[in-house]
């Protein structure tokens, strides 16, 4: 099921670069200047935290798995505001709607890793 979200979210986002949006830089680990759309860092956002999501479920620990979650929800997070902030400048109808679907993307991915996440020892 998470294959089909990110196959639909990274067709959303080429047809959404196909259609001409401007791209902010940013400095790579390199230190070379290169174009990186912000829906770019927003898709790259979501697939590190379904990496470190996955992580997590392998792993045996409760408090490993938690702290876990809570980075790959932060990522998810991260991609939530910058899909927003791209939402309230999107200049058409079709570009709000598929953002809008991407949202929809991580808010089932926030869901996912809540409710795969331990919950803390209980102490009387």
């Amino acid at each position: 099921m998470r294959v089909l979200w990110i196959f639909v979210l990274v067709s959303v986002v080429v047809i959404l670069f196909s259609n001409g949006c401007g791209a902010p830089e940013k400095r790579s680990e390199s230190g070379n200047r290169e174009l990186v759309h912000p829906l770019h860092a927003a898709v790259d956002l979501i697939s590190e935290g379904d990496e470190i999501s996955r992580r997590a479920l392998n792993t045996y620990y409760p408090k490993s798995r938690r702290d876990m979650l809570l980075i790959a929800l932060d990522r998810y997070a991260s991609a939530r505001l910058i899909l927003l902030k791209e939402l309230k400048l999107a200049a058409f109808d079709y570009q709000r709607e598929r953002i809008a679907k991407l949202l929809q993307v991580v808010e089932a991915c926030e869901e996912s890793a809540i409710l795969s996440m331990p919950l803390p020892p209980r102490h009387p």
